[in-house]
């Protein structure tokens, strides 16, 4: 694994649909747009599992990484277990970060309320070229039932990167030499700067 020296953050959210599998938005045919905001905004906008007996998954693609290394990313979302009639049971959902639709960590499984609650799932020691290709995909990992789904409502990504060097070292001062004696020559400049 890699580590920066100087570090910032930046915030993705999604930007694009990549594929789903039994999961729909509430409105429209977008589904990244259902779970965009920068704050949840509960049953307003989200995606759910809409078929029966199954499980699901969702998969967006993210807004443009700023260019440099990533080490870390912190994934959030906000969920809930939609319960129409009876018990509301078991929900479990969990993340996947990709890059490119390669798996590069997978979070824990999270047992869903019937309250939208925000969770959070941390991958660290990552050590990615750069965050260009970088997507979150949601899955439910218990069958949804006519009485019982999940629902996405929010989503985003914060990257720790290492920030490409965007400044360029100085020239060197131009040598100037001197006679240093009968066999040498003494050579001075100014040293670059970066």
């Amino acid at each position: 694994t890699g580590a920066c020296t100087t570090c910032a953050t930046a915030t993705l959210r999604p930007t694009g649909d990549i594929g789903a599998t039994n999961f729909a938005p509430n409105a429209g045919s977008t589904h990244y747009t259902q779970i965009d905001e920068t704050t949840s905004d509960g049953d307003t906008t989200y995606v759910y599992d809409n078929t029966t007996n199954a499980t699901g998954s969702d998969t967006v693609a993210l807004g443009t990484a700023p260019a440099g290394a990533v080490y870390a990313a912190v994934v959030h979302y906000t969920a809930r277990n939609y319960v129409t009639a009876g018990s509301p049971g078991t929900m479990n959902t969990h993340v996947v970060l990709k890059n490119s639709g390669a798996t590069v960590a997978s979070g824990g499984n999270h047992n869903l309320g019937t309250a939208y609650t925000a969770y959070t799932d941390t991958f660290a020691g990552l050590n990615l070229a750069s965050g260009a290709g970088l997507q979150a995909q949601y899955s439910q990992d218990t069958a949804s039932t006519n009485k019982k789904t999940s629902r996405l409502t929010y989503l985003d990504v914060v990257i720790t990167y290492s920030p490409a060097d965007a400044v360029a070292p100085s020239a060197p001062g131009t040598p100037t030499g001197s006679a240093g004696g009968t066999s040498s020559i003494a050579l001075a400049w100014t040293c670059a700067t970066d």
